[in-house]
């Protein structure tokens, strides 16, 4: 039987589940997407609607269940009526508005009333400080707008993991059992030969303990791989933390991965444990290896040394059982060269590397990445469409995606919002400025003398063609307004132009 908090949170979110996130008509809202993991619930909080779609994306195959509030106010509000039933949860996600003043406030109401629920902000660049502050207060965590899912997910489950072992003693029912998949590659797609190998390797390194590194061009997927060597692991059900060396604050990161002692800096008001803590028994990720401070880079050796950890400003060492995954986009080697890297903690991170080809060597997996996403986004768009035209398929296979997999997936996404018949054309594939090859005309502007006044026609012109029209593709692309296009347009004589 489901508690109250759970009974009123569902009728809240009923009436507006299958609409728009943005829906005023009630605060929450409830997927009731089928999965192969028995649901957990995690609220999220948020007045932007990037926030909940890019959380449901993700935490919705991973066996969650995302209640979502657009209205920080009416959430807290509803969090106060029903503070008894708050067990229901298995986790918050709360925007930290601004000002940082008003911020604090907010994060501290939640923070008393779900003492045990763990309680993780999202923070805008102008909210940073105001985070920080907040970890030092007790909240788990923070990450930085705007987040990936599998952040978010790394950054939970480890957390919501400890909760549920800390509750075996409850009544039957009330700790969830993970289904986990048949097949822990269900999640990595790829039949071109390189991806094939990185598959081998994953089922040969995945049963030992050997430290693996994940080298690849950005967006080619290395995080999915480490997860994917964590799920056919011996590991496997216990926690996979993530953490992006390149994303958390210098003066902070000592502290995320080791924990600090009470009293270690100003504001540390308890004591509270390190990411490598939280990963005990499970796999770490160490993303962006190659940003690594040389002072970290000591105690990450000294860890792999001796399986302890010393928390900031704490005479204790603890133990810590731990299997170290790498990743970076750099090249380490280069900087060993410029002293910027250690050695001794390279060889000792690359005992097995796995390389991830890029996207432009594995062009036969395009098509099937492509369908992949457009399945993925289609409950989200809202748009009824079959798929894509063949001449749509030719063309994402001749773009050269310096993005990788992770723009192939915004390429695809943007495309079904573009779309206006039954299936994604060409038309609808928009490509970055600096991806976009030029016709014979425009590159010889390059050489044309002409003066750049005809220049900026000439491009306009380029740009207005190349995407059949669109105005607001069209202003993306040449970072002006609306307004401005349309007054360009009629200066240089480009309405009556290219209407014929």
């Amino acid at each position: 039987m489901q508690t109250q908090w759970a009974d009123n949170i569902s009728r809240l979110s009923y009436n507006v589940f299958q609409n728009n996130i943005t829906s005023e008509s009630a605060p929450f809202r409830v997927s009731t997407e089928q999965t192969k993991i028995v649901p957990k619930r995690i609220l999220m909080i948020d007045p932007e609607p990037e926030s909940h779609v890019v959380a449901q994306d993700v935490l919705s195959a991973h066996g969650y269940e995302v209640l979502s509030s657009l209205d920080v106010n009416e959430a807290v509000q509803l969090l106060q009526r029903h503070c008894r039933d708050l067990d229901s949860l298995a986790g918050i996600c709360c925007a930290l508005v601004l000002p940082a003043n008003r911020g604090l406030q907010v994060f501290t109401q939640i923070r008393q009333l779900a003492r045990r629920v763990p309680l993780f902000l999202l923070a805008s660049h102008e909210s940073i400080e105001a985070a920080k502050t907040a970890v030092q207060l007790g909240a788990d965590g923070y990450l930085l707008k705007p987040f990936r899912g599998i952040e978010l997910l790394s950054r939970l489950e480890p957390n919501v993991e400890h909760r549920e072992m800390e509750s075996v003693d409850r009544p039957a029912g009330q700790v969830r059992e993970v289904v986990r998949s048949s097949d822990p590659l269900e999640s990595l797609i790829g039949t071109a030969p390189g991806m094939q190998k990185v598959f081998a390797l994953i089922r040969k390194v995945a049963p030992s303990d050997v430290n693996v590194l994940i080298t690849g061009e950005s967006g080619s997927g290395k995080e999915m791989v480490a997860a994917a060597i964590h799920r056919c692991s011996p590991r496997a059900k216990k926690p996979f933390v993530a953490i992006n060396c390149a994303a958390i604050p210098k003066d902070l990161l000592e502290s995320e991965l080791f924990g600090h002692a009470k009293g270690a800096f100003t504001g540390a008001h308890a004591s509270r444990r390190g990411l490598f803590e939280e990963a005990h028994e499970g796999t770490v990720l160490l993303d962006e290896i190659g940003d690594l401070p040389l002072p970290l880079q000591a105690k990450i050796l000294r860890l792999l040394q001796t399986k302890e950890v010393r928390p900031l400003g704490s005479n204790t060492v603890k133990e810590v059982n731990v299997r170290i995954i790498s990743a970076t986009h750099k090249n380490l080697k280069s900087l060993i060269q410029k002293t910027e890297f250690r050695e001794d903690l390279y060889y000792r991170l690359n005992v097995m590397p796995i390389h991830l080809p890029p996207l432009r060597e594995r062009r036969e997996d395009i098509p099937i990445l492509a369908r992949y996403f457009f399945k993925k986004h289609s409950a989200v768009v809202g748009r009824r469409l079959i798929g894509f035209s063949r001449s749509a398929l030719q063309k994402l296979q001749s773009m050269t995606w310096k993005g990788n997999v992770r723009e192939l997936e915004n390429t695809v996404e943007r495309a079904m919002v573009l779309a206006d018949g039954g299936e994604i054309e060409d038309k609808d594939i928009l490509v970055d400025e600096s991806d976009m090859p030029m016709g014979s005309e425009a590159q010889d502007l390059l050489n044309s003398g002409l003066s750049l006044r005809d220049i900026e026609r000439e491009y306009i012109k380029h740009i207005l063609v190349k995407t059949g029209n669109r105005k607001e593709a069209a202003t993306k692309i040449l970072g002006i307004d609306r307004k401005t296009l349309y007054r360009k347009e009629k200066l240089y004589g480009l309405r009556s132009t290219l209407s014929h």
